[in-house]
């Protein structure tokens, strides 16, 4: 069963239930302290069932598989599973500080040689990692500080534009606008 028509059913049940004692779709109810409405916590309960319709199928077919150790198929873990292998967005970060955070060095000057590759050095900043050489572009610290990355929505780790999982956590990333 696909989990489109599973929830067919399952709203199809709870719109029935609504129906059946008068319950308008939008009222205001109160559980545990926590209020909500009728059509929320329906939804909540039907995402539930279908977590468990899919960890009963996978259990099943790990056993007719011939798989005997089910420890590590409990619901968290194959809901986990599930969530990484669907491809999200990644998150994209852009900020713009109008000046850079060069690195210091212990007397609390900004480090000159903290970039230095044959006869360019100048300063590192900390925070985009753009380096200058000092001799070569004297106005070094008239430039802002962008930072322009890409990171995990999981994880929340750095990676590298187009790739296709996670290198730190595994979730599948969907890169198409």
């Amino acid at each position: 069963m696909e989990r489109d028509d599973f929830l067919k059913k399952e709203f199809h049940i709870g719109t029935e239930f609504g129906k059946r004692f008068n319950i308008p779709e939008n009222i205001q109810f109160e559980y545990d302290g926590k209020t909500g409405c009728v059509a929320q916590d329906i939804a909540v309960r039907m995402a539930e069932k279908w977590e468990d319709f899919v960890v009963e199928q996978i259990v099943a077919e790990a056993t007719d598989m011939g798989i005997s150790d089910l420890t590590v198929l409990n619901k968290p873990a194959i809901m986990d599973a599930l969530r990484k292998h669907t491809p999200t967005k990644p998150l994209h970060i852009h900020e713009v500080h109008p000046k850079h955070d060069w690195m210091r060095n212990s007397k609390g000057e900004i480090d000159m040689s903290a970039m230095s590759v044959g006869f360019h050095n100048g300063p590192v900043c900390r925070r985009c990692y753009h380096s200058d050489c000092e001799h070569c572009n004297p106005d070094w610290d008239e430039d802002e500080c962008v930072i322009d990355e890409d990171r995990c929505p999981l994880c929340n780790e750095k990676v590298k534009r187009n790739t296709k999982f996670c290198p730190e956590c595994g979730q599948a990333l969907d890169w198409e606008e």
